[in-house]
């Protein structure tokens, strides 16, 4: 597992016979690949490779897919080696009496 901040990335396998994205849905982006928006102070969680594509599932959930091995960056975190794979991409949440609320930066 890989984590930036309140991005986290969670290893998954991909099953063979369905397809270049795994079977896990849309492509969202290709190239520059943001992760997490920092609301609070504009910085963001970039992935910039060719190799690099964001995957939407049917359920919402997204995974990032690597070709080769990329760096995960944010101005206000060291940069990450990522390996060749495939992520889930979690965003940490905060607990709030009335209901789950994501984490801004």
């Amino acid at each position: 597992m890989y984590r930036q901040g309140d991005v986290l990335l969670v290893p998954v396998e991909v099953q063979t016979g369905l397809g270049k994205d795994g079977g896990f849905g849309k492509v969202v982006t290709k190239g520059r690949v943001v992760l997490a928006d920092g609301e609070a102070t504009g910085h963001q969680h970039v992935v910039e490779s060719d190799s690099a594509r964001l995957l939407e599932g049917l359920d919402g959930d997204r995974f990032l897919q690597l070709e080769s091995e990329a760096l995960l960056g944010h101005p206000e975190h060291r940069e990450i080696r990522l390996p060749a794979g495939t992520f889930r991409v979690v965003r940490q949440r905060e607990f709030d009496p009335t209901r789950h609320r994501t984490v801004a930066d």
